[in-house]
């Protein structure tokens, strides 16, 4: 469910605020290997990559470490995309 909620481009950043604000009780409800599947959808915070970067070297995953840089990574991209592309996108669109 959470993962749903951080893809979904309208409720991404009050679900990533949760995670933030819950990520303690999350990892003790949860097993190890959700959590880094449920990051995945961090990939879509495009303003908030300082945030995410600054929460994720803070609270290390006890599983799925590789998988989170991964996510991080993505979201490096996305964001470099965006700023190389996002003009042409739009000009091309209309």
């Amino acid at each position: 469910l959470m993962h749903s909620l951080l893809a979904n481009p309208v409720s991404r950043y009050e679900a990533w605020d949760f995670v933030r604000k819950n990520w303690e009780a999350m990892v003790q409800k949860y097993p190890d290997s959700a959590l880094p599947r449920m990051c995945e959808a961090v990939s879509g915070l495009l303003n908030r990559q300082d945030e995410v970067n600054e929460f994720f070297e803070q609270h290390k995953p006890r599983l799925g470490q590789k998988i989170i840089e991964q996510h991080l990574e993505r979201l490096a991209v996305a964001i470099a995309f965006r700023d190389r592309e996002g003009r042409n996108l739009t000009t091309t669109a209309l």
